[in-house]
């Protein structure tokens, strides 16, 4: 006979327990990430999130109470976000702050789509096995899901303004609000800080009905309105406080504010206060400062250029009027080659400094560099003499060596040799009277270059190594990248071009790492001349185009004026005449703009040649002859010498009897 199968008891269905306790878990954890964000209890929920999505997904049972399930762990994980960003202190980059303001909506999200899920599953369960229990744990989840999203969309921001009830400020969780020893605060209820500060509305009303005239206006933002009631509570808050301690002062203030609505005596002891904490915290305000200056100073003189803005544009953050540091900030604009803000820094300085002689003497100096890097010589000269006179009425000898030496820049770049080198001796005297190493190295310098022009070699190398090794010595980045270029230079005109081009490559290293943008476009253009020397001649095009590109961004007439002409030679050089004499006429133009008598005479030099390329010999000498009577007039007997020798060449027929 045939038996009947055995049956078997179903075993018990676990499956809403389980999506119960996720969802409810998920709601939690978003209560959590809230107002415990730093609580160890959030990681354990979410190594449990985590754990139950993958346990769920796994679980052999229908396919909607597994995807269901998966989702209410991942939504639950999703909750946790916040706090890991937080952690991980990516909370301040693009994608954190994307993750951080999404993440809750994906947790909703999850938890919805999951509750859906398990609404069709429970649907589907009922119909086909009459389980009504699985419509109550659909329901129980709906009421887990609610909550979630009530706790994580309602709460997505903390408030940051003041709200008072019956005379009780609640302040956010990390909010300042003891700023005076033995100030009263409250116990801490759920990260809240509670004090009874005697601002009770009633109070408020009285104080704005009795100064409605003084801040109500038809035009006032309602946003400021509510400001001045913000900061009208935490005043009383702040009498109250002081009044718990027993000032006398506060008291009465209160009273009155209280019984008439007048503030006055709240407005007294406001401004009592506030002398108090001045004179408590202007010690160290003043050391700050001063230690600012210091660090600003050690960086701009070791060429760490970066530090020092940044320390300089501080302490203007912090004192607008700050002169020595607007000074400071406005030499880093010029030497990166910003001469509009390096000239707005110093007229800046020139209107603070109004009674102050001293500092009108540095702004007008400086304003001199600004002219002169512009190629406005005369301009130039006028700030120097200004600040000059100033520095001598004041008898300021560092002031006067410093303008000497600015002053001798501007006979230098006219070619009056002996007067530059007159300005520039004084200023070593002074400096060395001083024992000032960096003015020293900086007067050595400007000697050597003179030396340089006149064709005295050994005497501009030996002052250059003094300069060089006083700037080594002070671990100066901007004057060793100097004394380099000009030694380049030496090198150069001995003939010693690997010699020449790695004490160029010296300065041009420094010179980027500085940001120099006149350094580096002055040896641009050197290192363009060393490749025109060797025949590599695209290769010196490039090195010149890139000293003209920086030239023209510094406004530099003097360092454009070179590189035309000196692109004019490679034109030359390749056989084109016509872009040859346009670039050597643009450089003729500036020169004699400025008053440049060595530039000039090169260009009519080198315009010389282009005439004689063409056959036009008597235009040849003529231009020569020019060139060498320049030359003799500033003084360079080399340059006359080598005039000469090309004169001497020109068939006799060519002399027009000139």
């Amino acid at each position: 006979m045939n038996q009947p199968a055995p049956t078997h008891e179903k075993p018990r269905d676990w499956w809403w327990l389980y999506a119960l306790i996720a969802a409810a878990s998920a709601s939690l954890q978003c209560v959590l990430v809230r107002f415990w964000p730093n609580e160890p209890l959030i990681w354990l929920v979410t190594v449990f999130a985590v754990t139950f999505g993958a346990v769920m997904y796994f679980h052999p049972m229908g396919r909607l109470r597994r995807w269901a399930g998966a989702l209410f762990g991942f939504g639950l994980g999703c909750a946790s976000v916040p706090s890991l960003i937080a952690r991980l202190k990516w909370d301040e980059t693009r994608n954190g702050e994307f993750l951080i303001d999404n993440s809750p909506f994906l947790a909703i999200a999850c938890l919805a789509i999951g509750f859906l899920l398990a609404c069709l599953d429970a649907t589907i369960r009922a119909e086909s096995e009459g389980k009504s229990s699985s419509r109550l744990g659909a329901v129980l989840i709906a009421l887990a899901c609610v909550a979630g999203y009530i706790t994580t969309g309602s709460r997505s921001e903390a408030e940051p303004a003041i709200a008072n009830t019956s005379g009780t400020q609640s302040v956010a969780k990390g909010a300042t609000v003891a700023d005076s020893p033995g100030a009263i605060v409250g116990s801490t209820v759920q990260g809240a800080v509670e004090i009874n500060v005697g601002a009770s509305d009633e109070t408020v009303q009285k104080i704005l009905d009795a100064n409605s005239r003084a801040i109500d206006s038809k035009d006032q933002q309602l946003a400021e309105r509510d400001s001045e009631i913000e900061a009208l509570r935490s005043a009383l808050a702040r009498a109250e406080r002081q009044a718990n301690e027993g000032d006398a002062q506060a008291v009465e203030a209160l009273k009155q504010a209280r019984e008439t609505g007048d503030i006055a005596e709240l407005q007294r002891l406001l401004l009592d206060r506030a002398a108090v904490l001045d004179a408590q915290v202007a010690p160290q305000l003043a050391e700050l400062t001063e230690v600012r200056h210091e660090a600003a100073a050690i960086a701009y003189l070791r060429g760490d250029i970066a530090t020092a803005e940044s320390s300089l544009q501080a302490l203007i953050d912090f004192d607008p009027n700050d002169i020595a540091a607007i000074n400071s900030l406005s030499l880093v604009h010029k030497l990166r080659g910003n001469l509009h803000a390096a000239e707005q820094g110093f007229r800046r300085m020139l209107e603070l400094a109004e009674d102050n002689p001293a500092h009108q003497a540095v702004a007008y100096g400086n304003l001199g560099l600004i002219y002169q890097t512009r190629g406005d010589l005369p301009g130039a000269e006028e700030m120097l003499r200004k600040s000059l006179a100033i520095e001598e009425e004041l008898g300021s000898k560092e002031g006067m060596a410093s303008q000497y030496g600015n002053l001798g820049a501007i006979y230098q770049t006219r070619s009056d040799l002996p007067g530059a080198e007159e300005m520039f001796r004084k200023s070593l005297a002074l400096n060395e009277e001083l024992g000032s190493k960096s003015g020293m190295a900086s007067n050595y310098a400007n000697i050597g270059v003179i030396y340089s022009t006149r064709g005295d070699l050994p005497g501009a190398e030996e002052m250059l190594r003094k300069s060089l090794a006083l700037n080594e010595e002070l671990g100066s980045k901007a004057g060793m990248a100097s004394d380099y270029g000009n030694l380049g230079v030496i090198y150069q005109t001995r003939g010693d071009l690997p010699g020449a081009e790695e004490m160029l490559r010296k300065s041009l290293t420094l010179s980027e790492e500085l940001g120099r943008k006149a350094g580096m476009a002055i040896q641009y253009g050197n290192l363009g001349m060393i490749y025109e020397t060797r025949g590599d001649l695209p290769g010196a095009e490039e090195m010149l185009r890139k000293s003209l590109a920086l030239n023209e961004e510094l406004g530099s007439k003097s360092g454009m004026a070179s590189n035309y002409a000196n692109i004019g030679v490679i034109y030359r050089r390749r056989g084109d005449l016509e872009g040859a004499e346009e670039m050597l006429r643009k450089a003729l133009a500036i020169n004699e703009e400025l008053g440049r008598k060595e530039g000039v005479a090169n260009a009519y030099g080198n315009l010389g040649w282009i005439y004689k390329m063409r056959g036009d010999l008597a235009q040849a000498r003529d231009y020569w002859l020019r060139s060498r009577d320049l030359f003799a007039e500033i003084g360079m007997p080399h340059m006359v010498e080598q005039l000469q020798g090309w004169i001497d060449e020109l068939p006799p027929e060519s002399d027009r009897g000139e």
